[in-house]
This record gives structure tokens, sequence and C-alpha cells, in this order.
């Protein structure tokens, strides 16, 4: 989702209640694929490429809305390099190929 700044604040999306209850959410999307990694990771990629500006990654819950939970992140090719980001461990390979059961060794 592209942030979209309000005063000081960034917005994710916003929520509106009509009078009689019909509830409507209005959030500027971008459309992406992703792929499970080992760990508990997924990796996001965008469709396109992302414009100058400033994101957030959201987890949607269907029609309950979405988790509250908001990874964002900005999109600058002239800034410094984050050396605090946390990245998978790129030397646990996920293999496809189920893994053999070996025997116990008799003590």
């Amino acid at each position: 989702m592209r942030l979209e700044a309000k005063g000081d604040k960034r917005v994710v999306g916003d929520i509106k209640v009509a009078v009689y209850g019909k509830i409507s959410q209005d959030a500027k999307f971008v459309a992406t694929t992703s792929q499970p990694l080992t760990g508990g990771w997924v990796k996001v990629t965008p469709t396109e490429s992302l414009p100058n500006g400033e994101y957030a990654v959201v987890e949607m819950l269907g029609k309950e809305g979405m988790n509250l939970y908001v990874w964002d992140f900005g999109v600058n090719p002239n800034a410094p390099a984050n050396s605090i980001a946390f990245k998978p461990d790129s030397s646990a390979v996920q293999s496809t190929q189920p893994i053999e059961l070996q025997k116990r060794k008799k003590d």
C-alpha cells in the first residue's frame, strides 16, 4: 500500500462508516506477488517498479479488514543502505525433497 501523508502522520488506509452502517475502505494498493521462504519469511515483490515514496506491507484479512501490524518502508535510491535491516538466513535453503529419516543408533 502506498502511504499518504496527512499533517505529521502517515495514513495506510481510511475506513468510513456511514450512519446507516455501511462500511467502506479507501487505500492505494500496489500489485505484488509473494513467495514463502524458510523460517517463516515471505518474499513480497511488486509487479511494477515503485516510484519514490513511502509504502507499507499489511496483511489483508478478507472481509474482516486488515491486520493492525504494519511494516513500513521507503523507496529512495539516494538513501544510505540500512545496515540494521533483518534479512533471512541465506544458509538455510529449503529443499523440495522430503527429508529421509535415519535409524537411531543403539547405545
